[in-house]
């Protein structure tokens, strides 16, 4: 049986194939080093932001501060596979995408390859400054989706160019954070108008997206009536839209039916109390 385990394990590491790793960063040793290794579970920080060929690895930030000294790229090349993301503790992280393909990740699967906070503290506790980045792709017939949770931050350092081209999809779920770009919303190489496929989901009350206008949003009379288009909610919800000039802030809030259910439970639960 461990000649036949042996056996199985030597192909595997000849065909090339290589499981996907995963490393936390705790942080414990306190000089905020990528390189140190007392800041990993386990003593080993990964060598880059991408994955090795045909896996993805999942990097997860769950300290009291996050790395700022040697923090690494991707790998140059024409297909990255970039690791997984996870950002839970508190803190501010940069990093750029000028390595990898096309400055942005792509994927062979579907997944939500970077998830900015927990949802577990308060708002603008995680602050992830994602720069130089040019398309945010997607790679074959799948989704490639941001998640923002409640106490999470996503700066984009530049225009958010979608591609979408036929079920190809990029998306970003705000449960509840910010998503915010220094730039404009354009689309790129899409066949027709298959825009609908890379959208923006409001998920939770609160959620915000700042950006500039111009792109698929050239006023702001384009950007309220891009609601069922890019501009998505989940039930319940309904959005707020702000005008700061040459810019404009979306915020998801409870819609008007479900603010009238609320105020009808509260005046019940009010004369229960009186009675």
């Amino acid at each position: 049986m461990k000649s036949t385990i042996l056996s199985t394990i030597a192909c595997l590491s000849v065909s090339g194939i290589a499981s996907a790793a995963t490393y936390i960063w705790n942080g414990n040793a306190n000089d905020q080093n990528w390189s140190s290794a007392g800041n990993w579970d386990g003593g080993t920080a990964p060598a880059l932001l991408s994955s090795p060929s045909g896996t993805y690895d999942t990097i997860i930030f769950d300290g009291s501060n996050m790395p700022t000294a040697n923090v690494p790229g991707y790998a140059s090349g024409t297909n990255i596979n970039s690791s997984n993301l996870q950002f839970n503790s508190g803190g501010t992280f940069s990093f750029s995408l000028s390595g990898s393909f096309g400055s942005a990740p792509i994927s062979n699967t579907s997944r939500t390859w970077l998830t900015v906070g927990d949802g577990i503290g308060t708002a603008g506790d995680v602050t992830v400054n994602m720069n130089d980045a040019t398309t945010l792709y997607r790679h074959s017939s799948n989704t490639l989706n941001y998640l923002v949770n409640s106490d999470g931050v996503l700066n984009i350092s530049s225009d958010l160019n979608l591609y979408a081209d036929n079920n190809k999809h990029v998306t970003f779920t705000l449960n509840g954070g910010s998503l915010i770009s220094t730039g404009a919303v354009t689309t790129s190489f899409n066949n027709g108008d298959n825009l609908t496929d890379s959208y923006f989901l409001f998920d939770a009350v609160g959620s915000s997206f700042t950006a500039n206008y111009g792109g698929v949003f050239t006023d702001f009379v384009s950007l309220q009536a891009d609601t069922t288009n890019k501009l998505r909610t989940a039930s319940g919800l309904s959005l707020d839209f702000t005008d700061n000039g040459t810019s404009f802030t979306v915020t998801a809030v409870p819609e008007p039916s479900s603010l009238a259910l609320l105020g009808l439970g509260s005046l019940s639960l009010l004369t229960r109390r009186r009675r």
